[in-house]
């Protein structure tokens, strides 16, 4: 499951659902639902100072909490150029895959791990060949050919005689993918 598609889940249910297996206190808790709740009311520095003016637990508590958090990895300080914000994106995304594990077998798992394998395979081989980020179209596209089951060496293959004609778009490489699918079909008739 994507991080991004995965917001439409209640992050505080997840939260509360998985907190014991994720080894948290009551109190880590409880600043992590208070640092997504400042985030989203437009806080993106979440200090210690700030916490306690918004919750009972003492500073100590707080600091206790916070230092716990970000040695866990759940809290993290970043910083975008001169400007220093707060993130819990790292336990987001590990509570929703702690959901996604629970929703399905472990085959389907196995299964959605090696999609999840294959795509980020894919994905970072365009982008160092095409040397930029993927536009939603070229997205969409690679997403098509993976989810209807195109080998990854096939599109790679694909790609590298794109490169190779000087004709890098997305558009060609479809074409070679369809050429080279048609191909082994006949093939594959011609051995039946």
């Amino acid at each position: 499951m994507k991080f991004e598609r995965a917001n439409a889940l209640n992050f505080y249910y997840l939260l509360l659902e998985y907190y014991k297996e994720l080894n948290l206190t009551e109190n880590e808790v409880i600043v992590i639902l208070m640092i997504s709740h400042l985030i989203e009311q437009g806080n993106e520095f979440v200090t210690n100072d700030l916490l306690a003016l918004k919750m009972n637990l003492s500073i100590n508590e707080i600091d206790v909490s916070l230092s716990s958090l970000f040695t866990k990895g759940y809290v993290e300080f970043l910083t975008d150029g001169e400007k220093v914000y707060t993130s819990i994106d790292k336990i987001k995304k590990i509570t929703y895959k702690m959901f996604e594990k629970s929703l399905f077998t472990d085959e389907e798992n196995k299964e959605n791990e090696e999609l999840e394998r294959i795509r980020e395979k894919v994905y970072e081989r365009f982008m160092k060949e095409f040397n930029r980020s993927l536009s939603p179209i070229e997205i969409d596209r690679i997403e098509n050919w993976i989810n209807d089951k195109v080998d990854e060496n096939i599109i790679i293959d694909s790609l590298l005689e794109a490169k190779k004609r000087k004709k890098l778009s997305i558009n060609y490489i479809d074409k070679i993918i369809i050429s080279k699918l048609k191909s082994e079909d006949r093939e594959g008739n011609d051995i039946k």
